[in-house]
């Protein structure tokens, strides 16, 4: 191990992750982050039904966290692709608005394991066993993103739910000087600004950017995807 990476750990708490599931290695990488890596023994309960089980996973820690959130993977095998998974085989635990909020606001793994990595797990073996999903059917990707911002920026419509994200995107004396798109004829500054600071705080401006320029490119390629399937239906 490096010199000065035992305070990472502790600053991470991973110390913490390790002791609660033993069965875990860190194991460092050359590119600076960390994989911790091994059995994973499930134990939690909901509505009165608890669930053991072990799974095989990889937790990666980059060297930005929680700038950068962890990326966590069953190797195992057992998990279907078609079960809530990114392209790339990591686990999709949730809305990544979410997730960044959280871990930015508590920058600890063991309880990033314990909102998200254990809930998705627990959900998994539910299913296997029982048939359906605890917790529900989440909305992912697009419209799972729409519906989170919808909520943070209390607005019910997808357009202005974009505009405003855009706006949190910009740097606070530019966006208030603009008009709300929200309708309410005032500038951002008299309207959402309350909404859209803390927003702006807790996810960072750029990231906000870098999301808008995502659903903007990710809606217009499904407009375009939905011109081709009416063309050919129309051939």
């Amino acid at each position: 191990m490096r010199k000065g990476e035992t305070t990472t750990i502790c600053d991470w708490g991973i110390e913490t992750l390790l002791e609660t599931y033993p069965s875990l290695r860190v194991q460092p990488q050359n590119n600076g982050s960390l994989v911790l890596a091994g059995n994973f023994d499930l134990h939690a309960r909901f509505k009165k039904i608890e669930i053991r089980d072990t799974f095989s996973i990889e937790i990666e820690v980059p060297d930005h966290f929680p700038i950068e959130l962890p990326r966590v993977r069953e190797v195992g095998g057992r998990i279907p692709q078609e079960f809530h998974h990114y392209p790339d085989g990591k686990l999709c635990l949730g809305s990544p608005i979410r997730l960044r909020m959280h871990t930015r606001a508590t920058p600890d793994l063991a309880t990033f394991v314990d909102t998200f990595v254990v809930p998705y797990l627990y959900g998994f073996s539910h299913k296997e066993r029982y048939g359906t999903l605890p917790f529900g059917e989440l909305e992912h990707g697009y419209e799972g993103m729409i519906e989170d911002l919808k909520s943070f920026l209390k607005v019910g419509d997808e357009r202005t739910c974009i505009e405003l994200l855009r706006l949190t995107g910009l740097q606070r004396r530019k966006a208030n000087r603009l008009r709300c798109p929200c309708g309410s004829g005032f500038r951002v500054g008299q309207c959402h600004n309350s909404i859209l600071n803390p927003l702006r705080a807790r996810l960072e401006r750029l990231w906000c950017r870098d999301l808008y320029h995502v659903l903007r490119d990710q809606k217009l390629r499904e407009k375009q995807q939905s011109l081709v399937r009416t063309r050919n239906r129309g051939a």
